[in-house]
């Protein structure tokens, strides 16, 4: 292999999915997005370099195929759905993601064509990186090592979350299996310990959503395999199949056993009774999916052609009401809808959905004319199977979970289509046009384009960071704090937190304590500007017009939030106020009859008592 190679194996699989930072909120993906963006200029730079050395300076016509065309129609709706985003710095950075992915794609085929009678070696990499993965993560549920903190959704191993560290898994699963079946002596041995050592972690990891996509994965492939090659397959695999399917399921029971037993002391549900709650819509975690899938399709419906803007979806959420949600008040915020699907069809509009559904019924059109094709030989006929497990897994989980959001999973998803691309027969979906002088025009562009991804990312590290500091200095009481790290994060590349809270809303909360109303005011409307439907953000607008005697504003205000959440209790409790300083006692009882006793808050009481002595005051008079 060369220098671009090595570069391209050792950073995708050997550094970025566990290189994490314990400075901001989310350990990942910020970080790992920089990551990503460097190692696509090094390429883009070695690429070029590579064009120059070879091309001849005449013009020339070169063909685009058409998982580029897919890409770049893609990324062109992404772009104009940001015309329709309330959030740009959100928009903005799921923009760049979705760049980076198509590139690093593209990048990928490439790369892997020059490969091709290398790509035994790039397996090898999966399976070792997949390997330190599954180990970390056993370690960590035995208590053993702690990476990255992420109780109770351990364990995440470097991925911070159970359920993005099991999907990872998946997608790399068929490169152990592939080593079980075409490797001998010591990387048989591997890829059968790599293969208990991850189905081990399916279990421990307890994800509905991978063990959904393992069987359905698993029937996709062998059907495809087997339909028409039966005979020529089973005499391929022959005993060593047979033993990986043994030693797989003896390693399952055995686990299953074990894995029960400590759910049991970890007080964690029993296998069993976890697979059962994958079609329990009673269950609370799958009714409020439904309820979020509900709500989505209604931003489709409303938002068809270009969506409410990439990254918007968690800002425009609380505006289809929240009254059906498990928390009603915003103090568990979903940022998500699980279902990546419906997600990229809400941001970007249906049409740049289906491009994006394209890209990947195009790479299953693709494997499937490479395992039919009875020239290519069994070892890449596996392979290419191997490739298409991960891809069929990756499309099951994102119907449930968020693997899109990650940036080490797009960086293996561009992996497994840039394999199956890359082995299959080149075709052309345009033809144009080429010399030098496009050539490096091109390369400047995206040399240029990817420097910006990584400032990007850079300034919104650094916003993470202080966004850190700015929670720090809030739960401390220090206001002054809160004012200055907040005017150190520009709008534009960072604008609202991980709970959906803008920056902006903290400086107006300091402001507030510090009895500064009309900067405050000033704050809160820039908060509004970025999250228009925020609960807390529309309830201390009304708040600031109420401590400034505007009353009627404040009423406006209030009734915003209550369209939201009708039962909001901080609001209710602020209106009962209003309407008590108006002097309309009964609409101010009314308020407060509505409002929940709270623990450690006797508002509700002292309200309730001074209301209730001026009606009586006001029916003696």
């Amino acid at each position: 292999m060369n220098i671009e190679q090595y570069l391209y194996v050792i950073v995708s699989l050997f550094i970025l999915p566990f290189y994490y930072t314990s400075s901001t909120i989310d350990p990942t993906v910020v970080i790992r997005f920089i990551v990503l963006s460097a190692l696509l200029i090094l390429l883009v730079l070695i690429e070029s370099f590579l064009k120059f050395s070879n091309a001849k300076n005449a013009t020339q016509s070169i063909g685009i195929p058409l998982y580029a065309l897919l890409c770049g129609t893609f990324l062109l709706f992404s772009l104009i759905s940001l015309t329709q985003a309330t959030n740009l710095a959100e928009g903005f950075f799921e923009f760049l993601k979705s760049a980076v992915f198509c590139l690093y794609l593209i990048l990928s085929v490439r790369i892997l064509q020059r490969m091709k009678r290398k790509l035994v070696l790039l397996v090898k990499s999966v399976i070792i990186c997949s390997f330190i993965a599954a180990i970390i993560g056993i370690l960590e549920y035995w208590d053993f090592i702690q990476i990255i903190d992420c109780h109770p959704f351990s364990p995440g191993s470097t991925f911070a979350n159970r359920n993005l560290f099991s999907s990872f898994l998946l997608m790399t699963f068929g490169f152990s299996v592939y080593g079980t079946l075409a490797f001998k002596k010591v990387w048989f041995s591997l890829s059968i310990l790599s293969s208990g050592f991850i189905m081990y972690c399916f279990l421990i990891t307890q994800t509905r959503a991978v063990w959904v996509a393992i069987i359905f994965s698993s029937i996709v492939v062998l059907s495809i395999i087997f339909v028409g090659h039966r005979k020529r397959f089973r005499n391929a695999i022959g005993f060593k199949g047979i033993r990986l399917v043994s030693l797989l399921l003896l390693s399952m029971l055995l686990f299953l056993f074990h894995t029960n037993y400590r759910s049991t002391q970890d007080n964690r549900p029993p296998l069993v009774q976890r697979a059962i709650t994958i079609a329990d819509t009673k269950f609370d975690a799958n009714k409020q999916r439904l309820v979020l899938w509900e709500k989505t399709l209604e931003m489709i419906r409303q938002n068809p052609i270009f969506g409410v803007g990439a990254g918007n979806w968690k800002v425009a959420l609380p505006g289809f009401g929240l009254g059906n949600m498990l928390r009603t008040d915003m103090s568990l915020v979903e940022v998500r809808p699980y279902n990546d699907y419906l997600l990229i069809g809400s941001e970007i509009g249906i049409i740049g959905l289906f491009f994006f559904l394209s890209l990947f019924v195009l790479c299953i059109h693709s494997a499937m004319r490479i395992i039919r094709d009875k020239s290519r030989s069994y070892h890449t006929k596996l392979l290419v199977s191997s490739f298409l497990f991960g891809i069929s897994g990756f499309l099951v989980v994102m119907f449930f979970d968020f693997p899109e959001e990650r940036i080490e999973h797009l960086v293996v998803c561009g992996l497994l289509l840039g394999g199956i691309f890359s082995l299959s027969k080149k075709t052309s979906a345009l033809s144009i046009k080429w010399n030098h002088k496009l050539t490096a025009l091109t390369s400047i562009v995206v040399t240029t384009f990817l420097i910006a991804c990584l400032g990007f990312g850079i300034m919104r590290l650094n916003s993470e960071v202080t966004m850190i500091k700015i929670l720090a200095a809030r739960s401390s009481g220090n206001w002054h704090k809160v004012i200055t790290y907040s005017d150190n994060i520009h709008p534009l590349i960072y604008s609202i937190d991980h709970t959906t809270t803008p920056v902006a809303w903290y400086k107006g909360i300091a402001l507030y304590s510090l009895n500064d109303f009309k900067g405050a005011l000033t704050a809160f409307n820039k908060a509004y500007a970025v999250h228009p439907n925020h609960l807390h953000v529309l309830n201390n607008l009304g708040s600031c017009h109420a401590k400034l005697k505007d009353y009627h504003q404040a009423l406006t205000w209030y009734n915003k939030a209550l369209d939201i959440s009708p039962n909001f209790n901080e609001t209710l409790l602020n209106l009962a106020v209003v309407f008590y300083n108006t002097q309309d006692y009964n609409k101010a009882l009314q308020m407060i009859l509505k409002t929940e006793p709270l623990e450690n808050d006797n508002r509700r009481e002292t309200y309730l008592k001074a209301i209730q002595n001026k009606i009586k005051k006001r029916e003696v008079s």
